[in-house]
């Protein structure tokens, strides 16, 4: 009987191919924003920047993730790319008071998502380490996080997206704790895929579990909160730049931090009401979710919604 990933359960080992080769990968988290999949060993050594900067965003290994034409993104077949979907994660950057958003298909994992056992103001990710104990069998959070290298010969030093310090990045060292290095130190990397729910895997009762997309128009998508207000905020308007990309839809609401968010859908670049009066937490917290499809097969592209008000 057939199955997609949102049946597989967290811990799983499912197989992607990777040019001519079936690599293995560990199904760490599920939600309405996707399933992730990390690898299960480092795929290369790069350093993250050429000068000790620690911003995540459009650093060297940022770049080369997701970049489909000769970086990591290039090994898979279109179908899965095309089965990929976009995640709002979190960066931190040194001296910052809070996090920032980002969007991506392909990505390393965070501090939090490594080493916080509940999320925090600055790592607001939840710990992805119970998958990992689950896929390698042990009760100890070290030993879950330890990372082998390509060739499975010793264990390795892996970057992680956060920023330690104006000049150093945390990383998962050999033992599998905390440890950071210069942005310009070449550690190996251990990517992250957010896949689409519906993608096609293995059949039930099967001994492997194998990613088997099905080729769709690639989907663009941006999940985040925006921000918080003491007052309630009655006028908005969103708006988003936006290139090859169709049915595109863009929605909003008010009680972000509720168990269930109250979401309404607006017309982009249009003044807006909102339509819920009602919230659990104590602000006002304000969201935004953005999708559209590309026609063609070919890369879609959208800037960072902006939710303003009146």
């Amino acid at each position: 009987m057939s199955r997609t990933l949102k049946q597989i359960e967290l811990g799983s080992t499912v197989w992607l191919r990777e040019n001519d080769t079936d690599v293995d990968y560990i199904l760490t988290r599920k939600d309405i924003n996707g399933v992730e999949l990390l690898r299960k060993r480092a795929v290369v050594a790069r350093r993250m920047n050429p000068t000790n900067t620690t911003v995540y965003d459009g650093c060297e290994v940022d770049s080369w993730l997701i970049n489909t034409e000769t970086g990591f993104l290039s090994r898979f077949s279109q179908a899965l790319l095309s089965n990929l979907v976009k995640r709002s994660i979190s960066t931190f950057t040194y001296g910052d008071s809070e996090y920032h958003w980002i969007s991506r298909e392909c990505y390393l994992y965070s501090y939090g998502d490594m080493f916080r056992t509940t999320p925090n103001a600055l790592y607001p990710e939840v710990n992805v380490v119970p998958a990992l104990m689950v896929n390698k069998g042990t009760i100890d959070a070290n030993s879950a996080r330890i990372t082998r290298n390509e060739a499975d010969t010793e264990n390795i030093n892996a970057w992680l997206r956060s920023a330690y310090s104006a000049t150093n990045f945390w990383i998962v060292n050999v033992s599998g704790m905390t440890s950071n290095d210069s942005a310009t130190y070449t550690r190996w990397l251990c990517p992250v895929l957010n896949v689409s729910p519906d993608t096609i895997v293995s059949d039930e009762g099967a001994d492997i579990i194998y990613l088997l997309p099905e080729e769709k128009p690639r989907a663009v998508e941006y999940y985040s909160k925006i921000g918080v207000a003491s007052v309630r905020p009655s006028i908005g308007c969103a708006k988003v730049d936006t290139s090859n990309l169709t049915n595109t839809v863009i929605k909003v609401t008010n009680n972000y931090g509720d168990a269930v968010p109250i979401w309404q859908t607006v017309q982009n670049g249009v003044q807006f009401e909102f339509t819920n009066t009602e919230k659990q937490t104590e602000n006002w917290e304000l969201g935004i979710w953005f999708y559209g499809e590309t026609p063609n097969l070919l890369n879609g592209y959208s800037e960072q919604p902006q939710l303003l008000f009146a």
